[in-house]
C-alpha cells in the first residue's frame, strides 16, 4: 500500500492535472499500477477520488481568494479615511507586488492575508488589522499593497508619521509608483495643508489614471483653504467637460461647502448611477473626512 501511496504522491508532485487524469484513464485497469485484490482497489479508488476533491477545492478557493483580493486591491487608492470599509469596499488603488526572492508566504497567502487585515480594519479591529498586515511585510518586505494598507491604517488613525514612512517605503521599492505619490499629497491633505497638498496634486493633473481626481483635488484645496474665486473657475470648467466624476463632485462640493444641501443630493444621486463604488469612494472620501458626508438622514 505504501508503494501505491508514493506512486501517486509523487505524480501529484510532478504535475498535479495527474490528478484530475487519473479517474478518466485506463490506469485503474492496468495490473502494473494497481493491484488485484478489489478491497485495495477499491481503497485506490477512494484516495484518488479524495485528491480530485482536495485539488478541485484548493483551486476553487484560490480562485474565489484570488478574486477577491483583486476587487479588494483594485479599489486601494486614497489614504482619507474615515469613509473606509462600511458597506463599499475601500478606496485605495492597487500597487505592484515585488516579491524579493527571501523567505516568504506564497503570493495567494500575502493577498489573502492583507485581504484579512482590510476586513478586520473594517471592522474596528485595528490591532488584529495591524498584526496581520505586519506579518505580511515581515515575510514580503518588496510587497507595496501592504504597505500602502497599513499607511491607510496610520493615516486614519492621525499617526502621519508611520503612513508617511510606509508611503515612501513604497517608493523606495518602486520610485515611479503613483499611487505611493497621491496618498503622500493625500496625507497633507488630510492634516488640512491645503496650499501644500494644491501643489502636489497640481503636479498629477495629466496622470493618466489620476488626472481628473488630483483635478478634483485642487479645486477642494482652493475651495476650503477659502480661494473661491478659483475653485469657482475650476468648477467652471468641469461643468464644460461634463463628463467626469470631478463634474458631479465638485457641483456636490460646492453646494454642500455653501450649506445648501437640497442642492447637493442630486449630484450625488447621479454620480451613485452612473460611477462604480470603487469611484464613488474615491471621490467622496475628502467630504467624509471633513464631516460633509454622508448626508442628513432627513433629506435621504
Amino acid at each position: 500500500m505504501k508503494r501505491y501511496f508514493a506512486l501517486f504522491t509523487q505524480k501529484l508532485c510532478i504535475n498535479e492535472n495527474v490528478i484530475l487524469d487519473l479517474r478518466k484513464s485506463n490506469c485503474f485497469k492496468n495490473n502494473k499500477v494497481l493491484p488485484s485484490n478489489k478491497n485495495l482497489r477499491r481503497l485506490l479508488h477512494l484516495f484518488v477520488d479524495a485528491l480530485c476533491i482536495l485539488f478541485i477545492t484548493s483551486c476553487n478557493q484560490n480562485q474565489s481568494a484570488s478574486s477577491s483580493s483583486d476587487k479588494t486591491m483594485t479599489n486601494l487608492i486614497l489614504v482619507s479615511t474615515t469613509n473606509l470599509y462600511t458597506d463599499a469596499s475601500p478606496p485605495l488603488l492597487n500597487a505592484k507586488a515585488i516579491d524579493n526572492g527571501g523567505p516568504q508566504t506564497s503570493l495567494f497567502s500575502k493577498e489573502s492575508l492583507t485581504h484579512e487585515a482590510l476586513e478586520l480594519y473594517g471592522s474596528n479591529k485595528r490591532d488584529c488589522a495591524l498584526e496581520k498586515v505586519n506579518l505580511v511585510i515581515q515575510a514580503n518586505p518588496l510587497y507595496l499593497d501592504a504597505y500602502a494598507v497599513r499607511a491607510r491604517i496610520y493615516g486614519d488613525t492621525k499617526e502621519w508619521n508611520k503612513a508617511q514612512e510606509d508611503l515612501e517605503t513604497m517608493l523606495k521599492i518602486d520610485r515611479n509608483n503613483s499611487i505611493a505619490k497621491f496618498n503622500l499629497i493625500e496625507l497633507k491633505f488630510m492634516q488640512k495643508a491645503y496650499d501644500e497638498a494644491r501643489i502636489g496634486f497640481s503636479s498629477m493633473k495629466k496622470d493618466p489614471e489620476l488626472g481628473d481626481l488630483a483635478s478634483y483635488k485642487v479645486f477642494l484645496c482652493d475651495l476650503f483653504s477659502g480661494h473661491e474665486d478659483i475653485a469657482k473657475s475650476e468648477l467652471d470648467a468641469f461643468d464644460v467637460d461634463g463628463s467626469n466624476p470631478s463634474y458631479y463632485f465638485g457641483n456636490m462640493a460646492w453646494s454642500l461647502y455653501h450649506k445648501r444641501i437640497e442642492d447637493a443630493k442630486p449630484w450625488f444621486e447621479e454620480a451613485m448611477h452612473i460611477y462604480s463604488s470603487k469611484k464613488i469612494d474615491a471621490y467622496s472620501s475628502s467630504l467624509i473626512e471633513l464631516g460633509y458626508l454622508p448626508l442628513p438622514s432627513e433629506i435621504k
